[in-house]
């Protein structure tokens, strides 16, 4: 069975591979959310290299901590970086 992270937010959840990003399935936190379907893989590279570690797999993290690229309504592929705030408000917890 392939490693996995799970990413939260207000609008569910995201499983994604620990390997590759990518994302394998959307749990919505009601029937009526949609904000996250679009997202088709997490920046775990990305992820790892800001926090000086590597993922193993079961982590839960914040989807603002996170880089992910989407497809947006013209069907193009974008990137929606992390968010620094959030970053800089961790790295004085941490």
């Amino acid at each position: 069975m392939p490693k996995t992270i799970t990413i939260y937010g207000n609008y569910g959840e995201l499983i994604a591979s620990v390997r590759t990003g990518k994302v394998t399935e959307y749990r919505p936190e009601s029937e009526d959310d949609k904000e996250y379907a679009a997202i088709t893989q997490i920046d775990v590279r990305e992820y790892e290299n800001a926090y000086h570690q590597k993922l193993r797999g079961g982590e839960v993290i914040d989807i603002l901590d996170v880089g992910y690229h989407y497809i947006n309504s013209s069907g193009e592929s974008c990137y929606e970086p992390c968010i620094k705030e959030r970053r800089e408000e961790r790295s004085k917890i941490d």
